[in-house]
């Protein structure tokens, strides 16, 4: 009797750390997260009047834009930015690509015209290609409002300009510092 209680003894002493090391978390399987993050001060907020845009290209003749490469005349319009604390700004606009040049806005397809596509430029009527950020814009971060003024045509992408409605349609991003 005396052997069974120190068998039981020496197994709570001995068995059971085995019994919760065989059963507990594995120090081979640990795992260690990181986490990292980066806390800004607001930048600018998008006026109400800019976060729809609507920019009427005009009515242009085909005879006008009759080579790849010709351009309609170029159509100002401005994003308008409040209470903004950067002191640059670059913007990007987002949209599909033409086939014809990756640099121009594609038509959507409810499009009817073919041929063609949407250029857009920045203020100094430099071309911003479709997807690629602008170069950063100095702004004044005591101005109530900052207006950003682009331009935009539309561009021949071959030869054979159809002529019917054009349509194309772009997001934009802004990328403070």
């Amino acid at each position: 009797m005396n052997i069974k209680k120190l068998l039981l003894f020496a197994y709570c002493l001995i068995g059971s750390p085995i019994v919760f090391a065989v059963n507990g978390p594995d120090p081979v399987l640990r795992v260690n997260l990181e986490f990292t993050a980066v806390i800004v001060d607001p930048t600018c907020v998008v006026r109400d009047d800019s976060k729809n845009i609507l920019v009427n290209l005009n009515v242009w003749d085909t005879g006008s834009i009759v080579r790849a490469g010709d351009r309609t005349r170029a159509i100002p319009f401005s994003i308008y930015l409040s209470e903004c604390d950067a002191q640059t700004v670059a913007i990007s606009f987002v949209g599909p690509q033409d086939q014809n040049d990756t640099n121009l806005l594609a038509l959507n397809n409810s499009s009817t015209a073919r041929g063609v596509a949407v250029e857009i430029l920045d203020k100094d009527q430099q071309q911003i290609p479709i997807n690629e950020y602008s170069l950063p814009e100095i702004v004044d971060s005591t101005a109530t409002d900052i207006k950003l003024d682009f331009f935009a045509n539309y561009v021949a992408t071959n030869d054979r300009v159809t002529a019917g409605r054009a349509h194309a349609t772009a997001t934009f991003k802004l990328d403070y510092n």
